[in-house]
């Protein structure tokens, strides 16, 4: 905090990463939220090779979408707990998607891609 360095993250595919990717391209693709309550028990993502070798626990992904655009996708897992993400924590993250979606629209004014956002819970 009291050091004047900067640290400029940079990109990866959203393909290198250990994510579920089935669930990736289906929200890129109908741009449609999921939640998994328990991960490994539910429909048609218990195949992705994912989500049988760590088995979180609980998944939840969300596009953003700013004008009826989608701009990119809210990954978040958790490892230790089923039903991580309630419908209260759906709503609040549904607002606050909106807000990200509008400042990833904003600081890529100039580019065509598409941001995946990440996060693992512990």
């Amino acid at each position: 905090m009291d050091s004047d360095d900067v640290h400029v993250l940079q990109s990866i595919p959203v393909e290198n990463q250990p994510i579920a990717q089935t669930i990736i391209q289906y929200v890129e693709r109908t741009q449609e939220h999921v939640v998994l309550q328990d991960a490994t028990q539910e429909n048609q993502f218990t195949h992705d090779p994912y989500i049988k070798k760590p088995h979180p626990k609980s998944i939840l992904c969300l596009p953003l979408i700013n004008q009826g655009q989608l701009t990119g996708i809210l990954y978040l897992e958790n490892h230790l707990a089923t039903g991580a993400f309630t419908q209260e924590r759906l709503k609040v993250l549904n607002l606050l998607s909106s807000q990200i979606a509008i400042s990833i629209e904003n600081s890529h004014l100039t580019k065509t891609t598409l941001t995946y956002i990440v996060c693992w819970m512990i």
